[in-house]
């Protein structure tokens, strides 16, 4: 018995779809860039969606950075807890949450386990004993030269090929996205951490 094959109609992505197009019609001051802008940003197909691209692009920078610090015993999670501490030790923990932008949920563990392999010291502070002091060890200290040359190896990867004048335009509109989203949703949820 032979089925009998049904066309599908492909999607026409010229349009946009009714939710869109609400948004896109927002006020007259909006330009027509904005509006594509908005549109390649949460369009079909995934390849021109930013929040994706954003994210593909992050995923690779994280595995690359997780295979270089598993020799070292360490986590993805232990990179930006370390990265912030060599800058500016003796902070407390929701101080150093807040400069890497992490949950404190997620501090816990992850300063629990730098503490186990000696790389960060937790003290309660003497002028308020409810808050708890975080400073990196000599130990901790010593895996700066040899972490950093990798972080620094994978940027240039990624950026290879790309003229200096763009990078310094993708820092700045990532910040700015950045800065939207942040803007965004604390009119939406009130305070965000940033």
């Amino acid at each position: 018995m032979k089925r009998a094959s049904v066309a599908r109609k492909t999607p026409d992505r010229s349009r946009a779809s009714p939710t869109v197009r609400r948004a896109a019609s927002g006020p007259a001051s909006r330009t027509a860039f904005e509006n594509k802008a908005y549109l390649a940003s949460v369009h079909d197909p995934l390849d021109t969606s930013i929040p994706f691209l954003l994210r593909r692009t992050s995923r690779y920078f994280r595995l690359g950075m997780q295979n270089r610090l598993r020799q070292y015993d360490l986590g993805f999670s232990h990179w930006f807890f370390l990265r912030a501490l060599w800058l500016k030790d003796g902070i407390t923990q929701r101080e150093l949450c807040k400069r890497i932008e992490a949950p404190e949920p997620a501090a816990v563990a992850a300063l629990r386990e730098l503490e186990r392999q000696g790389y960060v010291r937790r003290v309660r502070d003497k002028d308020n004993m409810r808050k708890i002091l975080v400073f990196i060890t000599p130990k901790g200290h010593a895996l700066r030269k040899k972490l950093l040359p990798h972080a620094y190896e994978l940027a240039s990867i990624g950026v290879n090929g790309i003229p200096e004048r763009e990078v310094a335009l993708l820092r700045s509109l990532l910040n700015k996205i950045r800065d939207n989203m942040v803007a965004a949703l604390q009119a939406e949820l009130g305070e965000v951490d940033n």
